[in-house]
């Protein structure tokens, strides 16, 4: 009987000695597992939401809209040149043929046959167009901005997605090492209780705590592959082709990749929008100036009445507004009240950064030092477990102190992946917020 009862207990010896080194490799190898060379680095995930995002492209369209805008106000500065040609019966003087926009001799009130020629005619004189000119090309920078809001808006989203990713990846193979480190502790309690040396209630206990780390694992494998997902639809790709790395293999050094801007985007483009404004302003007081106009043809007329035929024409006009209704007035008090609204919302903005900036620090302190305090206490958490496997193998400690070693081991573990991770993405954040970017 004791010859029996003592083979059955090297058995079991034997079944603790191979499990216990099978439960040391397996969650290197689990992370090991994750490693994938695929994965996709942070620089990458940016580079390529950014590159898909359909929003970001529309805001890219937008700069090519304001660019051609500058061309449209400069070409006032120039000179247009016409071909023109009228045929008319009747007595010409009484057709006003200068509102379907002829000018110079074939506008000419004697003709009475058809005439055509080349009409140039130039703003010698006009206030406005430099200070239009200035508000279009502020509002270049502007709309870039725009653009660079979009983008800080399409990384931010993407960060978001990304990080999620990695947090739900760790915890998944956490809790897959917990419970692989929990099944070997189960099936050795099981040995231990069919020979008789410990109680049945220590097999149903440590079933649980298995049961619960399989729980555990399913549910963050779930919302690993939904998060995977949802980061695959951003950046264009299909979920198969997207991996991740997990906490312990992302490269830190990658958030240094994320080159610092000038400023933020909302700040950029307010200041932006208020030069305009400015400019506009200027503009509409302007029209209170003098335009000079020239004008200048030649061509040639079948004949004329009254007068002798002439095939050239110069001429300078002075436009002088004097009374416009309060137009002109009324037009730059409303500009006035754009600009100081575009200067209130500097202000605003300026605001909205510097509290979002706050918020980002308080996190990556927060992090940072939980963080410090939590990685000792990682390795003590091996040690405990370790420890407590060994007193309940030799009978001096219980199976509670087990099953908190293993409690303990997967809460430490899974802080520190929440607080690097939330570190991560708060720090890459701020970084996007104040005009980081990823150099393409």
């Amino acid at each position: 009987m004791n010859k029996s009862k003592n083979f059955s207990w090297l058995l079991v010896v034997g079944f603790v000695s191979a499990n216990t080194l099978f439960s040391y490799a397996a969650p290197s190898a689990a992370f090991k597992s994750a490693r994938n060379g695929a994965s996709l680095t942070l620089p990458e995930v940016l580079r390529m939401a950014e590159n898909y995002d359909p929003d970001l492209k529309a805001a890219r369209s937008q700069e090519v809209q304001a660019r051609q805008e500058i061309k449209i106000q400069q070409s006032f500065y120039y000179p247009t040149l016409n071909l023109q040609g009228l045929a008319s019966s009747g007595f010409p003087g009484s057709n006003q043929h200068g509102f379907i926009g002829t000018a110079g001799i074939v506008d000419s009130p004697f003709a009475d046959a058809p005439v055509g020629g080349l009409v140039s005619k130039m703003n010698i004189l006009d206030l406005t167009i430099p200070f239009r000119v200035k508000s279009a090309q502020y509002f270049l920078e502007a709309t870039k901005q725009h653009t660079e809001i979009i983008r800080y808006e399409v990384d931010w989203k993407v960060l978001g997605y990304y990080f999620d990713s990695i947090r739900y990846l760790s915890n998944y193979l956490i809790w897959k090492d917990i419970h692989h480190r929990a099944s070997v502790l189960q099936h050795l309690v099981e040995r231990l209780v069919m020979t008789g040396q410990h109680n049945l209630s220590d097999q149903y206990l440590i079933e649980v705590q298995a049961g619960l780390a399989l729980a555990e694992e399913k549910a963050y494998h779930s919302r690993y592959l939904a998060s995977l997902k949802n980061l695959a639809l951003f950046i264009g790709k299909k979920p198969k082709d997207v991996a991740v790395p997990s906490f312990r293999n992302f490269d830190e050094a990658s958030l240094k990749k994320i080159a610092p801007g000038a400023a933020s985007a909302f700040i950029l483009k307010a200041v932006a929008d208020a030069e305009s404004a400015h400019s506009l302003v200027n503009a509409n007081r302007a029209e209170n100036y003098p335009t000079i106009i020239g004008l200048g043809s030649i061509g040639g007329m079948a004949g004329a009445r009254l007068t002798p035929v002439n095939d050239s024409s110069v001429g300078v006009g002075l436009n002088f507004p004097i009374f416009e209704g309060f137009k002109i007035q009324s037009g730059v008090k409303k500009a006035q009240g754009f600009e100081t609204e575009r200067q209130e919302q500097i202000k605003g903005l300026k605001l909205y950064v510097d509290e979002a900036n706050a918020r980002y620090d308080e996190s990556i302190a927060y992090d940072q030092t939980r963080i410090a305090t939590l990685k000792p206490l990682a390795k003590t958490t091996e040690r405990a477990f370790s420890e407590a496997k060994q007193r309940y193998l030799n009978y001096i400690g219980p199976l509670v102190d087990l099953r908190d070693a293993i409690q303990y081991l997967a809460d430490v573990q899974g802080e520190i992946n929440e607080s690097e991770t939330n570190l991560w993405f708060n720090a890459a954040s701020k970084a996007v917020l104040n005009g980081g970017k990823i150099a393409q």
